[in-house]
């Protein structure tokens, strides 16, 4: 039987195909009325996957958790975390950039671990979590609404150089909810609409069904 959330986005039109890039239709997912009144600093992020992981592709290392989400923050123990407002608009965390702070932390770098469907586990370090287009001038979800945005995380083994949720690279988009002014909560579509695509130098290859879920939450409210 499928979900009240899976006929709510049926619905809603949110649903889409591999690949598709543009903004489902309901939903005012590109918005270019300015919203910045004055030159607004890029604020950072941190990023939180659940504790409770059971039949998630994407897994946190089980460090800095609140009892509930293992937190990925900007400054603590050589994480870097930035919403690039005043740009792209993409949010970023990265687990190795040279010029972060904390890299004498006893768990450095920080690690994920990332789960194919064929069921072979690759434990990441200093990972780089990406959601494309988040939120700048031009890219908005307005607060209580879902928009689609492209996902990935950097893995660079002899497997993958990353892992793509969303074009470019391919797989199905993942659903981006504003649940406050300073929080949004990704997840993938639900099954079957939840394949991940691997980027790597001699192509692009579609891995299969990879359901991930996560959090993200802004140092100050956004427009």
């Amino acid at each position: 039987m499928k979900s009240k959330l899976y006929r709510s986005l049926i619905a809603a039109g949110v649903l889409t195909a591999c690949n598709e890039p543009r903004s489902p239709a309901g939903l005012s997912q590109y918005d270019a009325t300015p919203r910045f009144a004055q030159s607004v600093a890029d604020p950072t992020a941190t990023i939180k996957l659940p504790l409770a992981d059971a039949g998630l592709s994407l897994k946190s290392d089980g460090k800095f958790g609140d009892g509930t989400y293992s937190l990925y923050a900007d400054g603590v123990c050589g994480i870097t975390g930035t919403i690039f407002v005043g740009g792209s608009g993409d949010e970023v965390v990265d687990g190795s950039n040279p010029s972060a702070k904390d890299r004498k932390c006893i768990y450095y770098p920080r690690k994920v671990t990332v789960l194919y469907p064929d069921g072979i586990a690759e434990v990441i370090s200093g990972p780089l979590m990406s959601v494309s287009e988040l939120e700048n001038q031009t890219y908005l979800i307005p607060i209580g609404s879902t928009g689609t945005r492209h996902f990935h995380v950097r893995t660079n083994t002899t497997r993958c150089d990353g892992v793509h949720w969303g074009s470019p690279v391919g797989g199905d988009s993942v659903l981006v909810t504003r649940t406050a002014a300073d929080t949004w909560h990704v997840q993938t579509q639900p099954y079957p609409n939840d394949n991940a695509a691997c980027k790597r130098s001699t192509g692009n290859t579609l891995l299969g069904h990879m359901p991930i879920d996560l959090w993200i939450v802004s140092s100050q409210a956004l427009p």
